[in-house]
């Protein structure tokens, strides 16, 4: 007998122990974290994934998560380089979860919003509906860490994720000013990757960013 196991006459939130509607997902994320013999092993358990002591008592893990907040709901991992915890997971929508999957099929890192390209690593975080980029990184590591804490930032005031990813992109121009770059022989205007015009002197580029962010405002 499983030496969590509840008894059969106890209610949890009403229900019987087997007929709660977190139980089928309860089993199921021991399971694939804890069961060599399951089909989803190799991407939980083999890879490190585990369930938190405290959350192999089925009222503990009830008493954390919570009922679904609507129908279709899932348990995601915020972290997915984690475990299953009260700490690490929330409820989330199927697009919330997707966002958050491990590796995206071009990502040859092997970890989820980290990307490399040519000798540098790029960091970004997708959070409702909105990509953050976090810039450019010389080691995966850097990046790793730096993302794992804007997703904390990110958390808990969005005000201060929106300052960073700010400066991160002073950091990353060459002339101190947000979307304006030296580029040989003067200076050119990108705005999310998309050019937008060559200017040989930083005033006169600055001058073309602030007709050209009045023009945003407006449409």
């Amino acid at each position: 007998m499983n030496k969590h196991w509840t008894g059969p006459k106890e209610l949890i939130d009403g229900y019987s122990y087997k007929k709660h509607p977190l139980y089928a997902r309860w089993t199921c994320m021991k399971d694939r974290c804890r069961n060599p013999n399951s089909k989803d092993y190799h991407k939980y358990g083999e890879r490190g994934i585990t369930v938190c002591e405290e959350w192999l008592d089925f009222k503990n893990y009830v008493r954390d998560i919570g009922l679904p907040p609507y129908e279709s709901a899932s348990v995601d991992r915020i972290d997915n380089t984690k475990g299953y915890c009260k700490d690490n997971c929330r409820w989330a929508t199927k697009k919330e979860q997707t966002d958050n999957r491990r590796v995206m099929n071009n990502n040859s890192c092997g970890y989820d919003g980290v990307f490399k390209r040519e000798k540098s690593f790029y960091a970004s975080v997708v959070d409702n509906y909105k990509k953050y980029y976090l810039g450019s990184f010389p080691t995966l590591e850097e990046a790793i860490e730096f993302r794992k804490q804007f997703v904390v930032v990110l958390k808990q005031d969005k005000d201060k994720a929106n300052q960073i990813v700010k400066e991160q992109k002073l950091k990353k121009s060459s002339t101190g000013v947000q979307n304006i770059h030296k580029h040989k022989n003067g200076f050119q205007i990108t705005i999310k990757g998309k050019y937008l015009g060559f200017y040989k002197t930083l005033e006169e580029a600055k001058r073309a960013l602030e007709g050209l962010n009045v023009i945003r405002s407006n449409n």
